[in-house]
């Protein structure tokens, strides 16, 4: 597919991917008209949507606050993702640390998915950077979900952080991380 074309494609997924399913296809043929080669590509990542449903969308419910999962005792959702949920939690047995927990979801639990989160444990296991998170922990949940447990870094999201930053601060920061991404 060329750059032009995913633009095109890009364009009319934007333009019909809120849309309600039964306005979708006149949507599409009105976006598509003349141009059938674009009408296939956008149906085959339309194809797609099903089985992405909800997946970077964040657990609704979660009840895993006050749980403990090995030495550490959940407190508080820090954050979630498509493959898992962050706790803050505390390791209160001889040693009181402060960590964050990362659980796979459970609607991801297929044997594939647990690979896959314990290739990322074991390639966080390997890493030693002072701009990458260290892995201290991990195993599994008293219901099978893989876990791991990392250090917990007290701050707020980049995002946020750069408001009001100087575009030199910016780009000082934007080194750090790729020398980060590019070391691991």
């Amino acid at each position: 597919m060329t750059t032009r074309s995913w633009r095109d494609v890009d364009r009319v997924l934007c333009a019909v991917f809120d849309a309600p399913v039964t306005e979708r296809s006149r949507r599409l043929d009105e976006l598509c008209a003349g141009r059938p080669t674009l009408r296939q590509q956008v149906d085959r990542f339309l194809a797609y949507e099903p089985r992405i449903a909800g997946f970077l969308e964040p657990p609704r419910d979660d009840d895993r606050i006050g749980q403990r999962i090995g030495m550490y005792r959940l407190e508080a959702v820090i954050g979630a993702g498509g493959m898992g949920t962050v706790y803050r939690a505390v390791r209160s047995d001889d040693f009181h640390k402060v960590v964050a927990v990362k659980v796979l979801r459970p609607g991801l639990a297929a044997a594939s998915t647990v690979r896959w989160f314990e290739r990322e444990r074991q390639i966080l296991a390997e890493l030693d950077h002072p701009a990458i998170v260290r892995l201290i922990d991990g195993g599994a949940t008293p219901d099978g979900l893989p876990y791991l447990v990392m250090d917990h870094v007290d701050g707020v999201p980049i995002d946020r952080f750069v408001v009001g930053t100087s575009r030199a601060t910016r780009l000082r920061l934007l080194e750090e991380i790729c020398a980060a991404v590019s070391f691991a």
